[in-house]
Order: structure tokens, then C-alpha cells, then sequence
């Protein structure tokens, strides 16, 4: 299951065109028909990750606000909400891992992202980060570098 271990990989993959598809790394913890959810992190690129692990943060996030309200902190509930909904405003979709490890970009992404015939791979803990090409990914490490 993808965030099972850690990802460690930075690797160029081609886009399949027209189907915009990608084949993820063989030496990745994952299966087909894994279900994965696309996440909108930044300018720099977006990321997928496993949909139930992705769930379990959804729902501790809901329970969390709930229990906020529950016991009159308006602030915390106030900001779980948020953190809530910006989290579902980020949430492209969900995809199928195929038989072949293949996955298809939603169409969004390509036009929002202006993904063309590659795109470059980078393993985070949990999730696999995806960058229109290396320079975005230096600019996304460095704005980290920053913060």
C-alpha cells in the first residue's frame, strides 16, 4: 500500500499520451487496483496518495472538529472546519492503479499544472509528489528550504 514505507525516489517518468497515463516506480509498496487520491499541495505540484490513509485523515479531522464544538471551543472548531475544507477544496479525484502499475492524470491536472510529455517523481513519507519537470521541483525544495 503506497505510504506503507517511506518513498524514496526522484525520477523522471513520460506521459503516455493521449491517455495521459504514467507508469509508477516499480520499487514503490504499492498494488493494482489500489485506489489513490490526487491532492492539489502547491503551485509547484500535486501529489497522490493512498485514498483510505488519505480518508483516516478526513475523518480524524472531522471527529476532532466535532468534539471541539462539542465541548464550546468555537476557535479550534472554527479552525478544524477550515482546515477541513481546504483540504476537500484540494481533492482532484481518486484513480485505479492498474494491473500494469499505470495510472491515468485527470485532465485538470494536465491543463492545470501544463503538464506535456514527461513529468518528474519525487517520494515523500506518505505520498508521492508530482512536479511538471525538475525545475519546478528545485523551486518547490527551496520554497521548503524557506519556511
Amino acid at each position: 500500500m503506497l505510504g506503507d514505507k517511506p518513498i524514496f525516489i526522484q525520477e523522471v517518468k513520460k506521459i503516455e499520451l493521449p491517455k495521459n497515463r504514467i507508469n509508477l516506480p516499480k520499487n514503490i509498496e504499492i498494488e493494482p487496483n489500489e485506489q489513490l487520491v490526487f491532492v492539489n499541495e502547491d503551485d509547484y505540484g500535486f501529489s497522490i496518495s493512498d485514498y483510505n490513509k488519505f480518508l483516516l485523515i478526513l475523518k480524524g479531522l472531522e471527529s476532532n472538529k466535532n468534539e471541539a464544538l462539542k465541548s464550546g471551543n468555537i476557535n479550534k472548531y472554527i479552525k478544524l472546519k477550515n482546515s477541513l475544507d481546504y483540504l476537500c477544496c484540494n481533492i482532484y479525484g481518486t484513480v485505479l492503479v492498474s494491473s500494469d502499475l499505470r495510472i491515468v492524470i485527470p485532465p485538470i491536472i494536465i491543463d492545470e499544472y501544463s503538464l506535456e510529455d514527461e513529468v518528474y517523481l519525487q517520494g515523500s513519507y506518505d505520498r508521492l509528489n508530482i512536479f511538471k519537470n525538475k525545475e519546478k521541483f528545485k523551486q518547490y525544495k527551496k520554497s521548503k528550504k524557506r519556511s
